[in-house]
């Protein structure tokens, strides 16, 4: 809708006019913003529609998880279930295939229309291959922290450019960003940023020796927290928290058998937390509470995280 000029002139006109109600549909963050925001100001109610929640996906599978019961009995079939969703996200046309390279080249199908049909030529960008690149690079180097003055050096650009084009790839829903947390909002905004993905789908796309789960589990904690809140930040001094949000610190680890990381993770929290603030570690399969600190499987998070579902 959004390539259309004045759209939003002919859309006002005909809501005052008539008794016509209209759904409007965009691929990027822009479509209600600056002079379309201003024009349409009192007439939207804005939605962003998500890809597939890990409810929803279980739903999809025809996997019961409404009791403890029923969790227990379908346990085997949630975790692979659990394992499908972290490597390939909740993108439906990739859920209801089978064949893997047909699930990869959905998603890259996916990113590349969006860069080459929405952003490049919305934003009259001269070289699409440099764009095309710098996404496939920060696809490889998620949950990672930004650095503008080395991107521009390996793609041989400005930082300038790299800014706005990484812009570009949050305002279209293909990634966020998140700033260290501060007690000064303009420190905060002016800390390092870190990246991630919108789906965990497209962690495939990467150019990546070894498999690494952290970073997938990772990337699928952010997604669930930034549904809930968008001001998600990070804490980082001595050590570093992976997320802050709602008084509450979390931190992310795959695998936390051997007692050196498990140390390593809880400690962490020592150095960032108030009072008030509660801690959370989440893992791929434990649950339990340790000093102080509740320990989460990332099944049970998501689906004490996913709205209207009481955990028994």
């Amino acid at each position: 809708m959004q390539i259309f000029q004045n759209w939003e002139i002919f859309v006002k006109s005909k809501y005052e006019n008539s008794n016509i109600k209209f759904i409007i549909t965009g691929s990027n963050a822009s479509l209600l913003t600056s002079n379309y925001a201003t024009v349409l100001t009192g007439r939207v109610l804005r939605l962003e529609i998500y890809s597939f929640n890990f409810r929803e996906f279980l739903q999809f599978k025809k996997l019961d998880f409404s009791s403890k019961i029923q969790r227990t009995a379908n346990k085997i079939e949630i975790s692979r279930a659990m394992d499908e969703y972290l490597k390939w996200g909740g993108y439906y046309s990739v859920m209801s295939n089978n064949d893997e390279m047909l699930k990869k080249e959905y998603l890259m199908s996916v990113a590349e229309d969006i860069i080459l049909k929405d952003i490049v030529p919305r934003y009259n960008i001269k070289s699409s291959q440099i764009i095309r690149d710098l996404f496939y690079y920060l696809v490889s180097n998620t949950a990672t922290t930004l650095n503008y003055s080395s991107l521009a050096k390996k793609l041989s650009v400005d930082p300038k450019m790299i800014k706005e084009y990484i812009g570009y790839f949050e305002d279209n829903f293909l990634i966020h960003t998140i700033s260290a947390y501060h007690d000064k909002l303009t420190s905060q905004i002016k800390s390092a940023k870190k990246l991630y993905l919108s789906d965990n789908g497209f962690l495939n796309l990467g150019v990546n020796r070894t498999k690494n789960l952290g970073t997938a589990l990772e990337n699928l904690v952010f997604n669930e927290l930034y549904k809930k809140d968008e001001k998600v930040t990070y804490r980082k001094d001595n050590q570093e928290v992976d997320f802050y949000t709602q008084n509450r610190l979390y931190q992310v680890a795959y695998d936390i058998s051997d007692e050196k990381t498990k140390k390593r993770e809880l400690n962490a929290f020592g150095e960032f937390k108030k009072e008030d603030d509660r801690c959370t570690l989440i893992t791929y399969d434990a649950n339990e509470t340790t000093l102080g600190v509740e320990v989460l499987s990332i099944d049970k998070f998501l689906l004490e995280a996913d709205e209207g579902l009481n955990i028994e």
